[in-house]
């Protein structure tokens, strides 16, 4: 049943609401294959967590300027996107952050975010998201008249772009999997301040009362031009202290893992616009997974990620630009 929606939804889907190249037709081809792989796998397995995921979209323009075409433009962005989703037994989209560019005002930047929110979460039924570096607007300014840098206020990401779940960094459970987001500051400004202390030590805090086996953590910046920043070493030896069961100490507060469960498997980042695997910790290894930006030559490109707990390995499809990838974990 599934298969026969699939096909007749490739049917009628516009052509340019997949990828921005000469011959429609391969697109199709493309993401029936995607289906076709994803659809085995998962079959395959017993017990696992299958989501979508992207990152660095970066499609909100730039300039202050808003218009319908630009509008239009994003809309007939995520096609192929919706289609591989509601086709496919995924649990939700996860996006790594990253919409806005540079140069808006506040108010501008603010109605892109709030749009950008809106359409996806009418496009999958289940959207949660990353706060990345260029959505605080740090590269925008505050209004025409006040030409000052404009990071938008923490009172508008909690309360408005993060109304669900009142901060950028949360918790959600998929189908058999917790799921931590961090949000990681600003590339310009990466040495540990009051707002990264904060998450990492609220991280610290859920994990010793963590009663879930599987555990994923989404960070948009955890490498910053390939090198670890502060908040992501720390975020590591967390991770390290939590996988062995042992006790951290956080900023003069002590954490003991000792009595809890569970294993984080794996990080998933985003902002280096480049697929990525690196495994970082001394005492337990912890695959650090980095995705290429959404947009690459008009091409949507994302990955549909099955977390294989039988075998204990991430098995991630590609869609658009780049190869399949498969992530082993502890």
């Amino acid at each position: 049943m599934r298969l026969s929606l699939f096909v007749h939804l490739l049917c009628i889907l516009p052509v340019f609401t997949f990828c921005q190249k000469t011959d429609g037709y391969w697109d199709a081809e493309e993401a029936e294959s995607a289906y076709e792989q994803f659809n085995d796998i998962y079959q395959s397995s017993q017990n696992s967590e299958a989501f979508l995921f992207f990152s660095d979209p970066h499609l909100l323009s730039g300039e202050s300027k808003f218009t319908s075409t630009i509008k239009q433009h994003i809309d007939n962005s995520f096609g192929i996107a919706k289609t591989l989703y509601d086709a496919l037994p995924l649990s939700f989209c996860l996006c790594g952050g990253d919409w806005l560019n540079q140069r808006d005002s506040q108010e501008m930047a603010k109605e892109k975010l709030l749009y950008a929110d809106r359409l996806m979460k009418k496009t999958f039924s289940r959207y949660y998201k990353m706060m990345g570096n260029h959505d605080t607007n740090y590269q925008g300014y505050v209004s025409n008249i006040d030409t000052q840098r404009g990071d938008l206020p923490r009172e508008f990401i909690d309360n408005e772009y993060f109304s669900d779940t009142g901060s950028a960094y949360y918790a959600f459970d998929g189908e058999n999997t917790r799921f931590y987001i961090l949000g990681s500051g600003l590339d310009w400004e990466t040495a540990m301040d009051d707002y990264r202390w904060e998450q990492i030590l609220w991280l610290a805090e859920q994990l010793e009362s963590n009663d879930v086996e599987h555990i994923a953590i989404g960070i948009h910046m955890f490498y910053n031009s390939d090198i670890i920043t502060p908040m992501s070493v720390l975020l590591v030896q967390l991770c390290d202290a939590y996988n062995t069961k042992q006790s951290i100490s956080i900023n003069s507060t002590e954490f003991d893992f000792a009595k809890t469960s569970g294993k984080i498997h794996v990080i998933l980042s985003g902002h280096s616009h480049k697929d990525g695997l690196n495994y970082e910790g001394k005492d337990c290894r912890i695959p650090v997974v980095r995705i290429s930006n959404y947009t690459i030559n008009g091409t949507q490109t994302f990955d549909l990620c099955l977390m294989d707990y039988d075998q204990m390995i991430m098995r991630m499809i590609r869609v658009g630009f780049g190869e399949n990838r498969v992530v082993e974990f502890n």
